[in-house]
């Protein structure tokens, strides 16, 4: 069977069942994947498959992807996303890059 890739600080995923774990993701540090639970201006608050809710700042730099370029305010509630950024010492996620979709849970 298949081994677990991590998602950064976060648990992991599944692996594929021959013998690796989720290789695109597995083990970087500074990946976040959750659920899109509400966007309010620049902040994306995502629920993780654990139940926690992780903030995400976003800034004018933070590139967001749907199937193709979009903005922060393009992200849709209940919709599954990976952030890349650094996670600060009070939780709060910085993005530098959003992605929406194409994340199996």
């Amino acid at each position: 069977p298949g081994g677990r890739g991590g998602f950064g600080d976060q648990g992991g995923d599944q692996g594929n069942g021959r013998g690796n774990g989720q290789g695109g993701l597995g083990g970087q540090r500074g990946v976040t994947v959750g659920t899109v639970q509400k966007v309010e201006g620049g902040k994306v608050y995502l629920q993780q498959q654990d139940g926690t809710v992780v903030t995400v700042k976003t800034t004018d730099r933070t590139s967001v992807r749907i199937s193709k370029q979009g903005k922060v305010g393009d992200l849709t509630t209940g919709g599954t996303v990976v952030v890349q950024g650094a996670k600060g010492a009070d939780g709060t996620v910085t993005a530098t890059a959003i992605n929406e979709g194409g994340v199996r849970r």
